[in-house]
């Protein structure tokens, strides 16, 4: 009987593996097939990143008001997030059109 439940439990650890691997495969796919588009998105992705330290800096010396920083983080946040949306959306949209294998 203890040999049944480790049996089970191994082959659910590996359905859940096999579940993992064809994800990363399915991703990478996407990512290939959206190269220009995934490309775009990264290197705004970086800049907002830059961005954002930028900021962070110029209110640790004092360039700017603590009213003005919390405005502009506020909008550079959204502006992050709105991109890894993006990401997340591309993915979700081949998620629908593609069957599981």
């Amino acid at each position: 009987m203890i040999d049944e439940e480790k049996r089970k439990k191994l082959m659910e650890i590996i359905d859940q593996l096999d579940k993992t691997n064809k994800s990363s495969n399915k991703w990478k796919q996407i990512i290939s097939e959206n190269r220009d588009k995934f490309e775009e998105i990264k290197k705004s992705i970086k800049l907002k990143q830059l961005e954002l330290k930028n900021l962070v800096v110029q209110k640790q010396i004092g360039e700017i008001s603590q009213e003005k920083f919390n405005i502009e983080i506020k909008a550079l946040q959204n502006e992050l997030t709105n991109l890894e949306f993006e990401i997340y959306k591309l993915r979700l949209k081949h998620h629908w059109y593609v069957k599981d294998e």
